[in-house]
């Protein structure tokens, strides 16, 4: 993260130094909101403002040691001195209180987990070699870690949901689903896509494709929901068949998380799942230009250290996978959020 949300704190660019050092300081910041996080001092806030020392006995924290933790998320605009001393969230801190609408938590937790930490402090070994630090730490696949324990794995699962749901409405907004009768999620995680979609669409019938595992929690965590009745679950790889017989298949927010051979394996199974009339779409974080945003930059970054060689691309590197694998790129659409949708044909 950056070290303040607020603009009038930035430091004027005549003051290189000072610049840089904020910028370097931006790593202290990023490690206090993960302690925050973890130790629930954002639900501290659930019914109000609150003292340190009140916080501080609830959550059996040391008073002190948690005000100069305040202090530092108040720096930041996370929390605000409220009267008589008492802190309470901002609007940029609401958005780490577990349980509410647009609370990204899980998010946070994900991308500043320990494995994520420590293969980002080791950037060098991926600079030097190319290759994921995170597998070099750990011995497997970032998505495919078996030592994770389950809490993250649930936190995973909850993170990429965050993901659906923050594009969702751009997606929608900019594209149309109505004309297709079968629409297919690969690798779709746990639904909110498809699920997003049938509510745009309702004549269209959907099928949310994943491993088992995922397709299994899936099940459960859209039970509840009118559009699972329009959904079939199938289970599988995206490496290896994937379901026939979709009008339109949609691959979203996977891509770029693989190296370009992978990608190619991916796009040429599903060009051999689609019929000639079939449509593709791919929704990436596509930059228009070389230079990247700080939050760009920040994710190329993590898939470099952490992914199977995975990258943010742009337009043209897109279109030579997709040619690569037998497809053909139709239409670009910016949609309303920083995602873009690829829409694709078959040769």
């Amino acid at each position: 993260m950056t070290n303040s949300v607020q603009q009038d704190k930035q430091v004027p660019k005549k003051y290189p130094q000072a610049a840089v050092m904020q910028m370097v300081s931006g790593l202290g910041f990023s490690l206090a909101v993960k302690t925050a996080v973890e130790l629930d001092v954002f639900s501290a806030f659930q019914n109000g403002p609150a003292s340190a020392e009140a916080i501080a006995e609830a959550l059996e924290l040391n008073p002190s040691a948690l005000f100069r933790l305040l202090r530092a998320l108040e720096s930041v605009g996370l929390v605000a001195q409220a009267q008589n001393g008492y802190y309470d969230v901002t609007e940029y801190g609401a958005t780490l209180m577990p349980g509410k609408a647009k609370s990204i938590e899980p998010l946070v937790e994900y991308l500043l987990h320990e494995t994520v930490v420590q293969s980002m402090f080791k950037m060098d070994y991926s600079i030097k070699t190319g290759k994921s630090a995170f597998e070099a730490i750990y011995g497997d696949k970032w998505y495919e870690n078996n030592s994770l324990d389950q809490d993250y794995l649930k936190t995973m699962d909850k993170a990429m949901e965050i993901y659906s749901k923050m594009s969702l409405p751009s997606i929608l907004k900019a594209y149309s689903f109505e004309k297709f009768d079968v629409i297919v999620d690969v690798a779709g995680g746990m639904g909110q896509l498809i699920t997003g979609i049938l509510g745009a669409a309702p004549k269209s019938k959907g099928i949310l494709f994943d491993l088992p595992k995922t397709i299994q929690s899936a099940k459960k965590h859209l039970a509840s929901s009118e559009m699972s009745e329009r959904c079939q679950f199938t289970e599988g790889s995206m490496f290896e068949e994937i379901p026939s017989g979709g009008d339109l298949y949609v691959i979203s927010k996977v891509l770029n998380d693989w190296d370009d051979e992978h990608v190619v394996a991916i796009l040429e199974n599903i060009a051999g799942a689609m019929s000639d009339h079939s449509k593709l779409i791919i929704v990436e974080n596509v930059p228009e230009a070389d230079k990247l945003s700080p939050e760009e930059a920040f994710r190329d970054l993590l898939f470099l250290v952490c992914s199977a060689g995975g990258r943010v691309r742009k337009k043209t590197e897109f279109e030579q996978l997709i040619e690569k694998a037998g497809l053909t790129l139709l239409n670009v659409i910016q949609t309303p959020s920083k995602y873009t949708i690829l829409e694709c044909g078959k040769k």
